[in-house]
């Protein structure tokens, strides 16, 4: 039930000499806010949390590539000045424990430090295995909701509600798992935002330890003023299931540069299973012959939407094209009156409730417009 308040420019960071408990419970969750009085808060009033670790990433300080299965990666983190030593993380444990987290709401957050380079509601730099990250709602923040910067880190049971930009963001070498996730943009506020943006290393997309995550069982639900529900890109893998993916405006799904040709990717370790597409504008977007004919390079994000020629979709078990999920309403998260439905109603979508079918919200989440 503790309540604690950053003023502008203020943070939480966590070193990699520390650790974080912040352990609430369902009844009386730990709250990361606004210092602002209730009703005048707004997204980027405050930093928000950072966890750092010493587990293996694939960038270095001043962003350039690191190769971490050659040698240990050090880099800084992104929001922070790179002079700023506190800020560094990454290093070869693969099992360092940042500390806990569960049972927590952060509001309000993601203050702009300067052009590029602002804090997430949650961000986790190279934080390993033993890190325990359950039960955490990002809510209004300016960026993105919760950031995996490398590590191996596991998450379960989060909420990101009305983020100004995407939900759940993964790059440098992420492999953890993430299970049970809600992504609702009803608020964006930057040019492309999206429910999970996945990516390895933009400078060298073949960089080790390949971003890799496992993410089961998902409601990310967009707006008319949303990019894309999905974008995987830039070398990363990902195996993603049991997803509901509705009201994206300019795809429900894109496999883009360096993902989407790798060895032992699209269809094994780059995949999208079990999971339904409804009402995206378009769901799958339109082939493109990707550089045969010198029309189009497709490594370089500006030709827009794409899936390689050469990869069918959907080819996945149980992938399921404009089926409705049968969504709850949703619209008190618009206003902050009330608590949203996430539920999914058509048995061939999972969803964030699966499999029990439990909402894992009640009790500790709230959605304040302000």
């Amino acid at each position: 039930g503790t309540l604690i308040v950053g003023d502008s420019e203020a943070a939480l960071v966590v070193t990699t000499g520390g650790r974080i408990e912040a352990v609430g419970t369902e009844d009386a969750p730990i709250v990361f806010t606004s210092s602002a009085p209730e009703g005048s808060r707004s997204p980027g009033d405050w930093g928000g949390l950072v966890l750092l670790g010493k587990a293996r990433i694939n960038s270095s300080l001043g962003g350039e590539a690191c190769d971490g299965e050659l040698g240990e990666c050090t880099a800084g983190i992104e929001g922070l000045p790179v002079s700023e030593d506190r800020g560094q993380y990454g290093g070869n444990d693969d099992s360092h424990d940042c500390g806990t987290v569960k049972y927590v709401r952060i509001e309000f957050s993601g203050f702009t430090f300067g052009e590029d380079n602002e804090l997430n509601t949650l961000t986790v730099g190279g934080c390993g295995d033993q890190t325990e990250i359950s039960y955490v709602q990002a809510h209004r923040g300016l960026d993105d909701g919760v950031e995996f910067f490398g590590g191996t880190a596991n998450a379960d049971h989060l909420i990101i509600t009305g983020t100004g930009d995407d939900g759940l963001d993964w790059d440098q070498g992420y492999t953890g798992t993430v299970e049970n996730i809600i992504v609702h943009h009803f608020a964006p506020s930057s040019d492309d935002p999206r429910a999970f943006e996945g990516d390895n290393n933009g400078d060298n997309n073949d960089l080790l330890p390949r971003s890799a995550p496992t993410i089961n069982y998902g409601t990310l639900i967009g707006s008319a003023q949303t990019d894309r529900g999905i974008v995987n890109r830039r070398g990363t893998f990902a195996i993603q299931s049991g997803l509901i993916v509705t009201e994206f405006a300019k795809a429900g799904i894109d496999i883009r540069n360096g993902s989407w040709d790798l060895e032992d990717g699209w269809g094994e370790n780059l995949l999208i299973e079990d999971s339904c597409f409804y009402n995206n504008s378009p769901n799958v977007p339109t082939d493109i012959d990707c550089g045969t004919d010198g029309e189009v390079d497709c490594n370089d994000e500006s030709e827009g939407d794409f899936f390689a020629e050469d990869v069918e979709i959907p080819v996945q078990t149980g992938m399921g094209m404009d089926v409705d999920p049968d969504l709850g309403d949703v619209s008190p998260a618009l206003t902050g009156d009330g608590t949203p439905d996430y539920s999914a109603g058509n048995a061939a979508c999972a969803g964030a409730f699966a499999p029990e079918g439990t909402d894992w919200t009640v009790g500790w989440t709230a959605f304040p417009a302000n």
